[in-house]
């Protein structure tokens, strides 16, 4: 965003959110943004002044949603980002915002479940069971991400996933939880809702022996091996377990990391330089001009995500770092940036149009 800002010569003030700010005060810093003021003619009356150009901002909540408005209702333009658009859609109103960009945290959930499909287990035959992992009760994206994965699931298979929720914050009975959860391999899918439950869910992996076929043999398991040929495995004709498939969201080192040694299958991520910088252009753009562009045909909203990341097209760590930096752009007075990812030098990009 500021980096938008500075290539378009505008003034950003950010107010970032940590653990401690709750959506009531971000709720009163974005009504603190219209001022009232009296005109004192003859026919004198209260009036909102917007003070700024435009308001971009996520909305988490009804509380956030609310403020939000009624800034609109007195003039401020608004542009969205990240989470809130499905908040704005529930009531059907027309609530004049520019535009939003943002992934859609349902569809998000459902690619899991038709990702999973794709993957190896579905050479053995439909899957019968699958659970998503929750970090966090209270963040909506999750919980959007639970319904998407579990309404594609039980279209496609028939299947209810389970639900369960953890605080990582409670880092041992996190680990219980998730391990006993998980015991004897039950399941086929295992969604994470993001990283932050990455360890636990692999040290259950490894512990119960997830990753390997067995066949049972008077009530007892005995591993048959890590087979890369599926069809060699079916042509055996034995009862088997079948290994557990780990996918989840974004993309941390930690689970690059479990990709990497194939602990984790497959992550969903949007592309969040790009739902950051957009709605600075676009705003930027409507406020100069007064014009937008139409929402895409098929949706509400300009979609950032999301996408398929697996062991076939991870990013380098330069990359990641690169992201972690938003990409920096090299001064033009020639002054060195003090970053780890080397800067773009964009007096030696050329575009022909």
């Amino acid at each position: 965003m500021q980096q938008t800002a500075q290539d378009l010569g505008i003034t950003l003030h950010m107010k970032l959110q940590d653990d401690n700010y709750t959506s009531q005060q971000m709720a009163e810093d974005i009504r603190n943004l219209v001022r009232f003021e009296f005109d004192d003619s003859e026919h004198g009356h209260n009036h909102n002044v917007p003070q700024i150009d435009g308001l971009i901002v996520t909305i988490p909540d009804d509380i956030v949603k609310e403020a939000v408005e009624e800034v609109v209702y007195a003039g401020i333009h608004v542009f969205g980002f990240n989470l809130g658009y499905d908040i704005l859609r529930e009531d059907n109103k027309d609530h004049h915002l520019i535009g939003y960009v943002a992934q859609d945290e349902f569809m998000a959930g459902a690619l899991a479940a038709e990702e999973f499909a794709t993957r190896r287990l579905a050479e053995l035959g439909p899957p019968q069971t699958a659970i998503f992992v929750n970090h966090n009760r209270n963040d909506p994206a999750l919980t959007k991400r639970f319904e998407g994965f579990n309404f594609t699931l039980y279209q496609m298979y028939g299947i209810v996933a389970d639900h369960l929720i953890v605080d990582p914050a409670e880092f041992y009975e996190t680990i219980l939880n998730v391990d006993n959860a998980i015991e004897a391999c039950k399941y086929d899918f295992v969604l994470l809702g993001g990283a932050e439950t990455v360890s636990a869910v692999t040290a259950a992996y490894d512990h119960h022996l997830c990753d390997a076929y067995f066949r049972e043999e008077d009530e007892e398991s005995v591993m048959l091996g890590l087979y890369a040929n599926v069809t060699e495995l079916l042509n055996l004709n034995l009862e088997i377990r079948r290994p557990m498939v780990i996918g989840a969201f974004d993309a941390t080192h930690e689970i690059l990391d479990a990709i990497a040694v194939k602990h984790i299958e497959f992550t969903l991520v949007n592309q969040k330089h790009i739902q950051s910088a957009l709605p600075v252009l676009l705003s930027t753009i409507y406020a100069s001009t007064g014009q937008k562009l139409n929402l895409p045909h098929d949706g509400e909203i300009y979609m950032s995500g999301p996408q398929v990341v697996d062991i076939d097209n991870m990013p380098s760590d330069s990359f990641i770092g690169c992201a972690l930096e938003a990409f920096p752009i090299c001064p033009r007075n020639g002054e060195p940036l003090q970053t780890i990812c080397p800067c773009i030098d964009r007096s030696q990009q050329s575009f022909m149009a």
